[in-house]
C-alpha cells in the first residue's frame, strides 16, 4: 500500500476499516457494496458541529478506496481498465453535480478532498461502490 499519513483516523479505526475491506474482498464475502459503505460509515460517525469528524470520514473513505485500489491492481495491473470497469469519474464531475460553491481551482486533485468535504464524500462513496462492484468483474476476466 502506498505510504501516506493518517491525520484524523486513529490506528484502531484504520485497522478496523482495513479488516472490513479485506473481509469484503475475501472469498466468503456476504456484504454487498452498499453494505460495505454502511459498515465503513458506522466506523466513522459524524458528530454535529465537529469538523474533525467530517474530515475523519473523508480520510476514512479515502483510506478505503486506497485499499480497494490496491486489491483491484493486484488482479489487473491496468489502471485505465480498472477505471473503466468501476466507472470512476473525476472530482470535477462531482463538483458540478453537487453544486459546490468552492472555486473549481480548489478541488482539482485527490489532495484537495479536505477543501470541499461534501463533494469528496459523494465522490469517494461512489468510488468505493464502483471498485467493490468491479473487483468480481476483474477477477472473472
Amino acid at each position: 500500500m502506498p505510504r501516506f499519513e493518517l491525520y484524523y483516523i486513529d490506528k484502531k479505526s484504520a485497522e478496523n476499516i482495513e479488516k472490513i475491506v479485506h473481509q469484503f474482498v475475501s472469498e466468503n464475502n456476504k456484504l454487498s457494496p452498499e453494505e460495505l459503505v454502511d459498515t465503513i460509515i458506522a466506523e466513522l460517525p459524524i458528530q454535529r458541529s465537529d469538523l474533525t469528524s467530517v474530515r475523519r470520514r473523508v480520510e476514512g473513505f479515502y483510506f478505503t478506496t486506497e485499499i480497494l485500489w490496491n486489491e483491484a491492481l493486484k488482479i489487473n495491473d491496468n489502471r485505465p481498465a480498472v477505471v473503466k470497469i468501476a466507472k470512476l469519474k473525476p472530482l470535477s464531475h462531482y463538483h458540478y453535480i453537487t453544486g459546490s460553491r468552492e472555486p473549481n481551482t480548489n478541488v482539482m486533485t485527490r489532495a484537495d478532498y479536505f477543501n470541499d468535504p461534501t463533494t469528496a464524500l459523494v465522490k469517494l462513496r461512489d468510488d468505493i461502490i464502483g471498485l467493490a462492484i468491479a473487483l468480481p468483474k476483474l477477477a472473472s476476466s
